[in-house]
């Protein structure tokens, strides 16, 4: 199990490598934070379909509220928490990428 912390607009960052290697571990979970709030709404083409393939190899996506109240964005499709769900997702993991 791991939990992947996506931080970057996925406008600038390349989240395929990132994404993929969730993919191949089960219980795999990711958190969009800071600017990559950005990516729970869209993002370019290719790294909505990176992360149409994690979700259909098993990975959970959830997203930031403040992160989103921050910027003005709507949550899209994934679950929103907040600081103390992050925490439990970290704790939940021990390891954290």
């Amino acid at each position: 199990m791991a939990l992947f912390l996506l931080k970057d607009t996925p406008y600038r960052a390349d989240y395929t490598v990132k994404l993929a290697l969730a993919a191949g571990l089960p219980g795999a979970e990711a958190v969009f934070l800071q600017d990559g709030v950005y990516g729970a709404t869209g993002g370019p083409a290719a790294f909505r379909e990176a992360v149409r393939r994690a979700e259909q190899a098993g990975v959970k996506f959830y997203v930031l509220g403040p992160d989103l109240n921050a910027r003005g964005v709507e949550g899209g499709r994934f679950e929103v928490i907040d600081y103390r769900g992050l925490l439990e997702l970290v704790y939940r993991h021990g390891k954290t990428l």
